[in-house]
């Protein structure tokens, strides 16, 4: 089965709730779809998946959701896959969605791929699909891949003086994967990247400031939700940009639109340079340029 690597997954969805992929066609209303979700409930990027399952799918079929919650809760992990595996033999769904990494690795690769007859769709997936051995007979899905190079040329309209940029994000399967898609592209992006960190607290944060400084005129910055503060408590995106932002103060561009709504909370954006640009421009997402406009 071929993968698409474009970032919706509408129309596959869609598909294969109409045509009944792998089971016959299933009349309306009777399909029953698991999306097993590895991260919380409340996540930005998980709401945004949830809204586009339940616009395509929501009139059709019954979804029933099961939210893993190991980006900011890691304990346990064997126990919330076979959790997700017995909900899947009470459900009996005719198709299950799985998004993002963690899904795949402790999910549907151990329990489901190639072991049973419903089709499985994963998107939100960064890691190289040949690790999990997709495709696979009854598995298919979408690659997710950050707009790195159209963010930082959005940026650079904003903040044309822009020299160097460095990455940041939290270490997980998701960050090593944006790693090798960095390794891979830096020689083509708009700007030099000066640096690529994983990080695991905010500490690590605080310890990255002083180099920045010298170093980068800007951040990049995909996921930092689950990062621990220094009592080992997971954070999420808005409260580790707090503590970012008291040793960073040039522009950040972030990987998706609510590290712009979250960052505005945190700090009051200032001024750069003649040209008044915001100094927390946002990724090209899905054909939109979000900049945080409060100045």
């Amino acid at each position: 089965m071929n993968i698409d690597q474009s970032h919706r997954w509408d129309f596959m969805i869609i598909g294969l709730i109409v045509l009944g992929w792998g089971t016959g066609f299933v009349p309306a209303l009777s399909h029953r779809v698991l999306v097993v979700v590895s991260y919380e409930k409340d996540n930005p990027w998980v709401i945004a998946i949830k809204h586009d399952i339940d616009r395509a799918l929501g009139h059709d079929a019954e979804v029933r959701y099961v939210y893993m919650n190991t980006k900011i809760d890691l304990a346990n992990d064997s126990k919330k896959a076979e959790a997700a595996y017995q909900e899947y033999q009470d459900f009996a769904p005719h198709s299950v969605i799985a998004a993002d990494d963690n899904a795949q690795a402790m999910f549907v690769v151990p329990f489901l791929k190639d072991a049973v007859t419903a089709p499985v769709v994963f998107c939100g997936v960064n890691v190289d699909p040949a690790c999990y051995d997709y495709p696979a007979s009854n598995v298919t899905g979408i690659l997710e891949r950050g707009h790195i190079r159209e963010s930082m040329s959005f940026a650079r309209q904003l903040v044309p003086d822009l020299t160097a940029i460095t990455l940041i994000t939290r270490l997980s399967l998701s960050g090593l994967a944006l790693r090798e898609q960095v390794r891979a592209e830096a020689a083509d992006y708009p700007i030099p990247v000066s640096g690529f960190h994983l990080v695991e607290t905010v500490a690590d944060l605080a310890a990255l400031g002083a180099a920045l400084d010298p170093t980068t005129d800007a951040l990049y910055l995909d996921s930092l939700t689950g990062l621990a503060d220094d009592h080992g408590r997971p954070l999420d995106n808005r409260q580790v940009f707090s503590h970012l932002f008291t040793v960073f103060k040039g522009p950040v561009t972030g990987a998706n639109p609510s590290h712009v709504e979250q960052g505005a909370q945190c700090q009051r954006p200032h001024r750069i340079g003649i040209d008044a640009a915001p100094d927390r421009p946002a990724r090209r997402h899905v054909g939109q340029n979000i900049v945080n406009q409060q100045l």
